[in-house]
């Protein structure tokens, strides 16, 4: 198992502004490369002006090898390379202006640590007081696509606050670095071979769950639409200790037993997410065996697997009831009456309120007058 897979951290919270996220790549960076450089962004207190280490241990979540550094000193290699262009505004604009800025003024490596320090350009940039968006390491630690973790980061902007996020197929291309790239010029390529594979990725490896829609002018695909929400199991699994916690009573003796470090740790683990098999396997690199056996006898609890659910169903209906409101609100149709189909639909995933909203957009596009905005209002309503 090579790095990539190692790689894993704790609470570690990545926060970058948001002309970050929104930045253009002249090409795309390796996969240690994109990891790395949003470990650096994990760091409190960032400045342009100094030095920013981190120990190699503390990245890789062990000691390294001769391995894991070729692989970092390649990942620095690239970064150490690496601009990012910024300014949103389109050629054909009186507003258009770019920057196109180094990432980095140095950058040095050993067997023990890393420094970075920043382009002094940046200093208005480094650890925002607004305009950011943050989320857990851990929720790209897995990943194996660089492609996906730029789109991970990308689409973490909406998180919360937005249910889909629409985007131009050339604005995702230069924010990916795939703007110069022949093999997707033809979008059946680049939906193969990179949208695709993204969504699997993110699907599989973070804490998202993402569908995706094309939108189409003529013939041609110019636009994406990206439908994303948090998975259930993720808010269950951290929901649990909470739960544990406000349950707590003195009325068993044994639960006023003080906790010991490695079952503070255990608790840690899983509050972040971890399975079951992770931590065991992580505690058994790091903590004498039987220490290990001993906890888990004692509180089962701690490492206890969540519920289990029927992840694809869920994030399939879970994805269709995210876009439900955005595609009646498309076609004109008032918010309480949106939220009597939510709540239908909910409740009953088998309504077919998805082939009426198709009827219409044909219709529509047809130009009939039967189905119309009222007629499917009537219908829900009923």
């Amino acid at each position: 198992m090579d790095i990539l897979n190692k790689i894993r951290t704790s609470s570690n919270k990545v926060k970058r502004h948001n002309r970050f996220i929104k930045a253009k790549q002249k090409k795309p960076l390796p996969l240690v490369s994109q990891k790395l450089l949003l470990f650096a962004f994990t760091l409190n207190d960032l400045t342009a002006e100094d030095e920013i280490e981190f120990k190699v241990s503390e990245f890789l979540g062990r000691h390294p090898g001769g391995k894991d550094l070729k692989q970092l000193d390649f990942g620095c290699d690239a970064l150490a390379s690496a601009k990012i262009t910024l300014g949103e505004a389109d050629h054909d604009t009186s507003k258009f202006e770019r920057e196109y800025i180094p990432l980095f003024s140095k950058i040095k490596l050993d067997k023990t640590s890393i420094k970075f320090q920043f382009n002094g350009n940046f200093k208005n940039l480094l650890s925002p007081t607004q305009n950011y968006t943050q989320y857990l390491y851990s929720s790209v630690r897995h990943m194996r696509s660089p492609h996906a973790v730029r789109m991970y980061d990308l689409l973490s902007q909406g998180v919360g606050k937005y249910n889909s996020r629409k985007i131009s197929v050339e604005e995702l291309k230069s924010i990916l670095g795939l703007s110069d790239s022949k093999s997707y010029k033809n979008f059946a390529a680049f939906n193969r071979s990179i949208l695709q594979k993204c969504m699997k990725d993110i699907n599989e490896n973070t804490d998202l769950a993402v569908t995706l829609e094309l939108i189409k002018t003529g013939r041609r695909c110019t636009h994406l639409e990206f439908f994303f929400n948090k998975k259930e199991s993720e808010k269950k699994t951290i929901a649990a200790p909470v739960q544990m916690q406000n349950n707590h009573t003195t009325t068993n003796p044994e639960e006023d037993v003080p906790q010991n470090a490695l079952q503070k740790k255990m608790k840690m683990l899983q509050s972040l997410g971890f399975s079951r098999e992770e931590i065991l396997r992580e505690l058994l690199k790091t903590d004498v065996v039987n220490e290990v056996e001993e906890t888990i006898e004692v509180t089962p609890e701690v490492v206890n697997d969540p519920p289990p659910v029927q992840a694809s169903l869920d994030f399939e209906f879970q994805s269709k009831l995210n876009k439900l409101p955005v595609r009646l609100a498309e076609l004109g149709l008032q918010q309480d009456v949106i939220q009597v189909a939510v709540s239908k639909y909910q409740q009953n995933p088998a309504w077919k309120i998805w082939k009426e909203i198709n009827d219409l957009k044909m219709a529509i596009r047809d130009k009939q007058n039967f189905p119309n905005v009222h007629t499917l209002k009537k219908w829900i309503l009923s």
